[in-house]
């Protein structure tokens, strides 16, 4: 009889008609496919058979990875719906290798590696009075082995990633020393380093785009990369890199970095470097440096702003402080709050306090000290090294004794100075004078002075009120020796002086009237007159 239904129908006959049964149906067990499946396995040196400690273990597809203990023991989890895994084993120091495993094939796997460095045996033959002659010195027996394999040069860059990797995850760190090879993903998704979808080996791959919730490491970034805290990157990043704490670059930036705190980048930099509190980058930025508190760079080409300081070795472009900037060499302009200080200026220094250069164009402060300066130097004081410095005695039609220093640069000078006519008792009478000016070569050893002073005008004592005498000097300065010249010409005198100084003292109400005067109309007890007068004086040095 053929057979043409299945088993699990049987029949029956009812009369004239076969009625087909269905019997119950014996389902088929079912059985559960594990989700990973376990490779083991021990790694020994080729030429010593000594067991490997912290060798990667990793598959390059999968990113899963382990690290071999003491006891050159690993265990690896791969996911079950890989049939094969080309796995590769990597240590510093030995050669890379690497097999493929079958799911279904024995998991535990004993490897050899074998080190970089061939060794090295040196062999002495003992002596043997038939083999050699008696001035022979072989007369020991020795095989040495010596086996330098662990030692590679590491540049300061990756010793620096390495500590930050160790200090984050032992097994990373690991993984990004003897790893050589970088590897690529389109994006990596990352709770912590370690949490992420690159696993333990994140620190060798670059992604293209990079988010870390908290924080990641990455070996690059092509795109973008936001991190809620941190950002970690081995090599360059590009386009935009984002964190709310921190950023750390191994590389080059080529973009915006920002962070909430603290950028370090390890290269240079091109484009744009926002920090609230300090931008540091090891060579050059090309672009701008923002921050709270402060930029730290090799060399600038742009500017650099910051609340308190900018440091930078060379500065082409700007460097803008709320307290203080330092460079070595600066072509542009340094402005800070209260100090500059640079070598070389090749522009302008800008200060509310102090400017300090060797070499200077041109400084703008309250104080300015310099070497040298091609240009003109404001400010309050300024002191130049190889710039103008005379002392200068003088007579002129109120006092009969000046005694005055000049400082800074022809172009621009302080003046600083007293005066007396030295008489006594009621008779006495002094002053202290502020005052800039400027020179103007006219021959070889004459010179064309326009000096603008200020003095304060006393009377026994000081003056309880006020009594400024304001000075325009016209002079010539005839330079008739190497270190001495003479000054004289006419002045042009306004005196603003309070009327209360007249009481019981002609000194404040007669100064000026015993030359032609003229008088100004003014409200209160304010009284100005004005007088041509005259000025004559020796200067030294």
């Amino acid at each position: 009889m053929v057979q043409i239904l299945p088993n699990y129908f049987t029949f029956k006959s009812s009369g004239n008609h076969i009625i087909l049964v269905v019997s119950q149906i014996q389902k088929p067990t079912q059985v559960t496919k594990p989700k990973y499946f376990k490779i083991s396995g021990t790694i020994t040196d080729q030429y010593t058979a000594s067991k490997v400690s912290e060798v990667s273990v990793y598959d390059k597809k999968t990113l899963h990875s382990a690290v071999t203990d003491e006891s050159g023991n690993f265990s690896l989890s791969i996911p079950y719906q890989n049939e094969e895994v080309l796995l590769r084993i990597k240590k510093e120091g030995y050669s890379d290798s690497s097999l493929y495993i079958k799911r279904d094939d024995l998991k535990f796997l004993e490897i050899s590696l074998r080190p970089e460095k061939a060794m090295e045996i040196s062999i002495s033959i003992p002596k043997d009075s038939n083999a050699v002659n008696e001035n022979s010195n072989i007369d020991t027996t020795m095989v040495s082995f010596v086996q330098d394999s662990n030692i590679v040069a590491i540049d300061e860059k990756s010793k620096m990633f390495d500590r930050i990797l160790f200090l984050i995850n032992k097994k990373m760190g690991l993984h990004y020393r003897n790893i050589k090879d970088t590897l690529f993903e389109k994006m990596q998704i990352s709770f912590l380093p370690g949490l992420s979808t690159n696993r333990l080996i994140s620190g060798n791959i670059i992604n293209k785009y990079s988010f870390n919730i908290l924080g990641g490491v990455s070996k690059g970034v092509k795109k973008l990369e936001i991190g809620g805290l941190f950002n970690i990157d081995r090599n360059n990043v590009n386009n935009c890199q984002l964190a709310g704490l921190f950023n750390i670059v191994g590389g080059k930036v080529n973009g915006y970095q920002a962070a909430g705190l603290i950028n370090i980048v390890n290269d240079s930099i091109k484009g744009f470097q926002n920090a609230g509190l300090i931008n540091i980058t090891t060579k050059q930025i090309d672009g701008a440096q923002i921050a709270g508190l402060g930029n730290i760079s090799k060399s600038a080409k742009g500017v650099q702003i910051a609340g308190l300081y900018n440091i930078s070795k060379t500065v082409n472009g700007a460097q803008i402080g709320g307290l203080l900037n330092v460079t070595h060499t600066i072509k542009g302009i340094q402005i800070a709050g209260l100090l500059n200080v640079a070598k070389i200026v090749n522009g302008t220094q800008v200060s509310g306090l102090l400017n300090v250069a060797q070499k200077v164009k041109n400084q703008i402060g309250f104080i300015n000290i310099a070497d040298s300066c091609s240009g003109i130097p404001i400010g309050f004081l300024t002191i130049v090294k190889n710039g103008y410095h005379k002392l200068e005695y003088s007579a002129d039609e109120v006092f009969n004794y000046n005694l005055s220093f000049r400082t800074g640069v022809r172009r621009f000078y302080n003046i600083f100075g007293i005066g007396s006519n030295l008489a006594n008792g009621t008779n006495f009478s002094w002053s202290y004078t502020y005052g800039v000016g400027t020179s103007f070569k006219l021959h070889k050893k004459l010179f064309l002075d326009l000096d603008l002073h200020c003095s304060q005008l006393a009377n026994q004592g000081y003056a309880q009120y006020l009594s400024l005498n304001n000075r325009l000097n016209v002079g010539l300065d005839w330079q008739f020796a190497k270190k001495a010249s003479l000054t004289f010409g006419p002045s042009f005198n306004t005196y603003v002086v309070d009327k209360q100084n007249y009481a019981n003292n002609s000194f404040y109400e007669n100064t000026g009237k015993s030359y032609p005067n003229f008088s100004y109309i003014t409200n209160g007890n304010i009284d100005v007159r004005s007088w041509i007068g005259w000025k004559v004086g020796l200067r030294l040095f």
